[in-house]
């Protein structure tokens, strides 16, 4: 029997949130969430000051964007 996979875990696996140090701010930090094949789907706005905060916001976002499908 083949297990169905919902909207909400394929887009989980075919994207990733990605912490990256942020260009303007010298020591702050900023997440991108992409695709399975490198693309960039969407970036923060803002930066974080901390590598675990961008994450965490990067991750409430992919949450958001999951559960408009």
């Amino acid at each position: 029997m083949a297990l169905k996979v919902s909207a909400f875990g394929q887009i989980l696996r075919s994207h990733r949130v990605k912490v990256v140090p942020c260009t303007a701010q010298p020591g702050c930090f900023r997440w991108i969430i992409t695709s399975a094949d490198g693309q960039r789907s969407e970036q923060s706005s803002y930066s974080y000051a901390t590598v675990a905060g961008a994450r965490a916001v990067g991750n409430m976002r992919l949450r958001e964007l999951v559960a408009k499908t």
